[in-house]
């Protein structure tokens, strides 16, 4: 989402349940970090003001999805990513088993990518790959978790390496250059997906209808606290049971400490 003078900017957090969304986010915009965070429920909404001493001031607008959805709600899923400007996948990077939790959930948005709208096939869409809780596995394999995360068949913006951030809430890592990267790279003018497969030509202003339709889902359900590792959900929009036949990606046991958000 861009006003007339691209001065707002709309991306979306997704990722699993407990996959570290909220806690990034809170760092991000607050710079604070909480060791109890509520499971999010629907959606939550964040803003981030870039501070350029000028009248050209710059925001975020931060959709933070909740980490479960039923493919049958893909109607009500396909509100929350119109207008986005970038789409951010984050997946839990602290033990192989929060890694394939992460990649399950991609495979479930590549499945029904073709249902969710314009922004995952536009390539001046941002994609954006999110490692977070860094801090409690600092031997882990960037390198290979990029590469799992491609074999999903999700795509990112940039092939390098070096735009996949790996970052920790708790302890500050790596947040301040993938806010500055969003602050650099998300208030470019955006395109439809078939002009930008063309000659890439831009859309006039999108209206901020989204965002209090969403809202309104959102503040039907609030917010819950949950158990760490909790995958049971309020039974509103985006939820579904956890399934037990994923079989395309084996699931090894989580070891080691986590921290929930």
């Amino acid at each position: 989402m861009r006003d007339d003078q691209g001065k707002l900017s709309k991306i979306v957090f997704l990722g699993p349940v407990s996959s570290g969304k909220s806690s990034l986010i809170i760092r991000m915009t607050n710079n604070s970090f909480l060791e109890h965070v509520m499971q999010t429920i629907g959606t939550d909404f964040a803003s981030y003001k870039f501070d350029s001493g000028t009248d050209s001031e710059r925001a975020l607008q931060i959709w933070d999805i909740a980490g479960t959805f039923a493919p049958a709600s893909d109607s009500i899923f396909r509100t929350c990513f119109k207008e986005a400007r970038a789409l951010i996948f984050t997946i839990d990077c602290s033990s192989e088993g929060t890694i394939v939790a992460g990649l399950k959930y991609c495979q479930k948005l590549k499945g029904a990518a073709a249902t969710l709208g314009d922004e995952f096939s536009n390539p001046a869409v941002r994609k954006i790959l999110v490692l977070t809780k860094a801090d409690l596995n600092p031997g882990f394999d960037k390198a290979g978790i990029h590469r799992r995360f491609l074999e999903t068949g999700l795509q990112l913006s940039s092939d390098s390496i070096e735009d996949v951030f790996a970052t920790s809430a708790k302890q500050s890592i790596g947040t301040n250059e993938f806010r500055a990267y969003l602050g650099e790279h998300c208030f470019e003018p955006v395109a439809s997906a078939s002009a930008s497969a063309s000659a890439g030509a831009p859309v006039s202003a999108p209206t901020p209808a989204a965002a209090p339709a969403a809202a309104a889902m959102s503040a039907a359900g609030g917010r819950e606290d949950t158990a760490e590792g909790d995958t049971s959900c309020w039974a509103g929009i985006f939820c579904c049971p956890p399934e037990k036949d994923d079989a395309a990606i084996p699931l090894a046991p989580a070891t080691g400490a986590t921290y929930g958000g």
